[in-house]
Order: C-alpha cells, then structure tokens, then sequence
C-alpha cells in the first residue's frame, strides 16, 4: 500500500469548499445539514470577502441554495476537481464537466437525492425536452427553481462557464486571504506527515472501521483542508482513496469515537431527552424503517429529518442499511439500554 501527504494541496480543496459554502444560504447550517462537512467559523469574513466578487445574477445561481440541487452540483465539482494539481487544471476540469458522463452521474446523483424511488439504471436523453421537463417535474425540489434546473439539464455549459468565470474572479483575493493560515495549516500538516511516517494507514483504520475498509486500496491520498475544519472524510475515485482531514481534525476523530464514556452517556441521554429524537427511537425500535415513511410517521421534512439521524447516527445508536434506492434505519437496542443503564448506575 502506498500512502501518501499532499500537504500542499490544502489550497485548491479549499477555494471549491468556499464555493459549497457560498452555495448554501444557511452557513452555520450546513454541517447538520451534509454529512462530512464542518466549517471553519474563522473563515465567515473570508467567504462574504468572496462573494461580493462572485457573479451570482450573471450565473443565476440562486437556485444552488436548494439543498438538493445545489449539494449534488458542488459535490460533483469536488468530486471532478478531487485530482487537480492546479488552479488552472480546475477551471479546465470544470469547463469540460459537460461531458455526457459527467453530467449523467449528476442526474444520477440529483435523481437518488430528490425522488424517493428513483431507478438508479434510469438514462435520461437530455436531447429530449419533453423526457427531461418529466424528469424535474418529478423531483422533491423548491418549485419556484424547476425552470433552472431544467435550463441547466439541457445546456450545463452556460453555469459551468459562469462558474469559471467566477472562480477565476475570487482566485486572487482567496489566495492573498487564505495564506494568513499558512503558518497553522504548516503546523498540522508537519504533525500529521509525522504520525504517518510512524502509524501509517493505523492513524485512521480505526475510526473509519465499518465505514471504508482502509487496507483494500493500493494508493491512499491525504490531504488538508483548513476551511472544512472538523472533516474526515473519504472518497473513492477510480480506485484511490481520498481522504480529507481537516484542521480540527482532533475534534473530528473525538466526534467519531466518542471523547470518553462518560461523555457519550450524557450526550445520549442529552438526545434521548429531545421529544422528536425519542419519536424517532420509538418508531425504530420496531423495525427498520426507510426515510420516507419516517418523514410520514413524524411530520417531519426530509431535511429535518437527516438533521436528527445524523445527531443519532453520531452517537452511535442507530444503524443504516442500503437497499437498493432506498437507506432503512433501525435501533441499536443493546448499545442504548447499555447507555441508559450506565447512567441510572451513576446517580444510584
């Protein structure tokens, strides 16, 4: 297995996290709302620096803020992009995102995430207006954005170039603003190339035992992010495995571990404690259930919904299982009664 530390690619992963949150119109909401996506709060001045600068009326991009459509955009730009060596090899890779691959991994992608029951072998003919004005009729998305996601379906070139254009306008004044965290981003990324030099793949094997299995790939690349502050996240692209590890990456393994026992214990009881939470253990205590007919039992939206799952997810006391389109969740029974146990043999 070969790892290794691109310490130096911190800043072109960061100027595409700083368009994800340029996106997204709840900031501070978007690690509830997205998996794997913390934000740095030291860098709040630095986006709204950048968005003045960002061509938002000429792209039309308000539509990006819909939780859907805009996440699965953003991710397939970080995912496209995750290779780049370069600015320019970024604006390169976007411009050609047109590709018929490309974009029908998004309608993929855009299809999983906003319709409940979609066939994941669908093949949408973008040539065809009538199939594709279907396709977005049928998507669980902001009305009032259809019409532009149906623009962008069947020409993505206009926003991609927009996007370019962009990006190329920010580039300057996130260079010059990002590098006043160079020295401390120095100082994590000499730390973290040293516990490689002597852990190797151990350093992360554990917390992300039962997520990925970190010894079935070859090539293992690491890489910084000082904007998604608390990430540890990975990708697996053409058979390499990326992995993101951010500034707080500390408090990112803490969150995955649990910080100790006792902590864990009051945060379960914490969650536990919160009437929509317990509905949630309630109903899964059952059987398993799928995210559509939660949303139905508790009333609850669809992203509402996620919020609470990834709150219970990260404490440990749920399990997720895949099946086809669809994401069924159940309780871990014995690991919360062992919890609750815990806590009524500490205040005996």
């Amino acid at each position: 297995m070969a790892i290794k530390f691109e310490a130096s690619r911190w800043l072109l992963r960061d100027v595409i996290h700083s368009v994800y949150i340029m996106c997204v119109e709840d900031y501070e909401a978007l690690m509830y709302k997205h998996q794997g996506f913390y934000p740095n709060k030291q860098v709040i001045k630095l986006v709204d620096k950048l968005k003045k600068k960002f061509p938002f009326d000429e792209m039309n991009i308000a539509y990006m803020i819909d939780e859907d459509f805009g996440t699965v955009i953003v991710n397939a730009i970080s995912i496209e992009t995750i290779r780049a060596k370069s600015f320019d090899e970024i604006t390169d890779i976007i411009s050609n995102m047109v590709d018929d691959t490309v974009m029908d991994a998004i309608v993929r992608r855009l299809g999983k995430s906003a319709t409940e029951d979609f066939d994941t072998d669908y093949a949408l003919d973008r040539s065809n207006y009538d199939q594709v004005m279907d396709f977005v009729n049928k998507l669980s998305i902001n009305k009032n954005i259809k019409w532009d996601v149906y623009k962008f379906l069947l020409d993505p070139s206009i926003l991609f170039s927009k996007l370019v254009d962009g990006l190329k306008r920010i580039y300057p004044t996130y260079q010059k603003e990002i590098k006043k965290y160079e020295k401390d981003m120095t100082s994590i990324n000499t730390y973290l190339q040293t516990e490689l030099d002597v852990k190797g793949e151990a350093i992360f094997s554990d917390v992300l035992e039962g997520v990925i299995d970190v010894s079935s790939f070859d090539n293992i690349l690491i890489r910084s992010s000082f904007i998604n502050s608390k990430a540890l996240v990975c990708e697996d692209v053409d058979g390499v495995l990326y992995l993101e590890v951010g500034f707080e990456f500390r408090e990112a393994i803490a969150l995955i571990r649990g910080k100790n026992d006792e902590e864990n214990m009051l945060n379960t009881i914490g969650m536990i404690a919160d009437p929509m939470k317990f509905k949630l253990i309630t109903l899964m205590k059952e059987e398993a259930m799928y995210g559509k007919e939660l949303c139905e039992a508790t009333g609850l939206s669809k992203a509402a919904l996620s919020y609470h799952i990834h709150q219970l997810r990260n404490i440990g006391i749920i399990n997720d299982v895949k099946e086809g389109n669809k994401t069924y969740y159940s309780l871990k029974r014995e690991k919360l009664t062992n919890m609750v146990e815990s806590f009524l043999e500490n205040i005996r």
